[in-house]
């Protein structure tokens, strides 16, 4: 499982909390989502680290729940500063981080996971 999310995300918060007028709905911390697929597959361990340089206001980091052979089977990317918008390196606008590309870390993933 990927998760990539903005801590200030408005439409989705990720703490916990409702929408924006647009999305009026309650949602559940990400860290309760990440721990109930962690616990899902059990015995994985956490590596944590920062992804490139902290630029424009955001800062990217990205946690893997890895099993025994060392593949992460749940990874969260965690944008810090982040709002509710596609990662792209390059995009103009507040809240996007210039450190990842979504789609580059999608590939990513599924790679790692033939």
């Amino acid at each position: 499982m990927l998760h990539i999310h903005g801590t200030k995300d408005r439409m989705v918060p990720f703490k916990t909390g409702f929408g924006s007028k647009h999305i009026h709905t309650p949602f559940t911390p990400v860290a309760v989502e990440i721990a109930a697929f962690v616990k899902a597959f059990g015995g994985l361990h956490r590596e944590s680290h920062q992804i490139g340089a902290a630029r424009g206001g955001t800062l990217v980091v990205e946690d893997d729940y890895r099993d025994a052979a060392g593949r992460a089977q749940v990874r969260l990317l965690t944008v810090q500063g982040g709002q509710h918008v596609w990662p792209e390196p390059g995009r103009r606008g507040s809240g996007n981080t210039q450190d990842i590309s979504a789609s580059d870390e999608i590939l990513r993933f599924f790679a790692e996971h033939p």
